[in-house]
């Protein structure tokens, strides 16, 4: 059984010299959204068994994320002792009704937001992926480096989510 995202731990370990091909996991994954959602219907799209997040929903979820991902990356920036916390309650991602938008207009904005979080990665000295501040939910310092890490995990993680919820399309 895949276990609930927030009930993750995370040994942030063996990952130096591996930023760079972090950012290119972080850069594929709108490439990868779009071969999971090519040639779904609209219906497809907007699944929902189990009273869980349709597809196009995930895919909107991703996106209300990159705002934290962004702050976040500022507060290491700013030196800043605790990271920005998460809404548990995905309150952001409810709101926004991901099932009545246009899929197109979802997509672009992610890639075009998370193309941008990459250029800004790549930009930055080797001396920032040693940059750290406490991540409040894991109760833990994480440095940038974990943090890209931590960023592509919840990717993967809803990537794998999309990939059962087409399994479960009848």
């Amino acid at each position: 059984m895949k276990k609930k995202w927030v009930e993750r731990k995370f040994l942030f370990e063996n990952l130096e010299g591996t930023f760079l091909n972090i950012i290119e996991r972080l850069e594929g994954t709108p490439l990868r959204l779009e071969a999971k959602i090519y040639g779904l219907s609209n219906e497809d799209l907007k699944y929902s068994f189990d009273g869980k997040w349709s597809i196009q929903v995930h895919l909107g979820h991703l996106l209300t994320l990159e705002s934290l991902w962004l702050g976040r990356l500022e507060d290491m920036l700013n030196e800043e002792k605790e990271l920005r916390a998460w809404n548990a309650s995905n309150e952001e991602t409810e709101a926004a009704n991901f099932n009545e938008g246009q899929l197109e207009t979802i997509f672009d904005d992610f890639s075009t937001i998370r193309f941008g979080l990459c250029e800004t990665l790549r930009k930055l000295d080797a001396e920032c992926e040693t940059l750290s501040a406490n991540h409040s939910r894991l109760q833990t310092p994480v440095r940038l480096l974990d943090l890209v890490y931590f960023i592509a995990e919840h990717d993967d993680h809803h990537l794998a989510v999309i990939e059962n919820i087409k399994r479960n399309i009848a």
